[in-house]
């Protein structure tokens, strides 16, 4: 059901929902289950083997490195030693800082699929663009 309205759906999620239904749905039936059944890495394999599923990837993103990466490193490098000595910076008084967009919603990237399919949608809230930025900053 979740798969079919794009939500992705976690190993986790399975172990969780497994775990839930022993301790109410099947407490009757099963009453020392939850005591001597381990919801392990392994029996989510064999589940998995057993009804056709598999751990599918949503997509693949990668960022490709310029082509002039090392002349831009070697100028940033150079600048910085110019800033040092035209300004009297000690080393220590220089910082590393970094700027990383955090999203209001991250999608995963995995989701449990049957394997027959060949596309495997996710939903997302459509803020998975929306974000905002997280600044980082080192001082040594």
């Amino acid at each position: 059901e979740q798969c079919q309205r794009g939500i992705a759906i976690t190993s986790k999620d399975v172990k969780f929902c497994i775990t839930n239904l022993l301790s109410n749905e099947f407490k009757l039936s099963y009453s020392n289950a939850l005591n001597t059944f381990k919801v392990s890495d392994p029996w989510l394999n064999l589940f998995m083997n057993q009804f056709n599923l598999s751990l599918r990837r949503r997509t693949k993103t990668s960022q490709k490195l310029s082509k002039d990466l090392h002349e831009k490193v070697t100028e940033f490098h150079s600048f910085i030693n110019e800033l040092k000595i035209n300004n009297n910076f000690e080393l220590n008084c220089i910082a590393n800082m970094d700027e990383t967009p955090v999203y209001f919603d991250m999608v995963g990237a995995y989701t449990i699929n049957d394997r027959s399919t060949r596309k495997v949608p996710i939903c997302t809230t459509e803020n998975d663009k929306n974000r905002f930025t997280c600044v980082l900053g080192v001082l040594e």
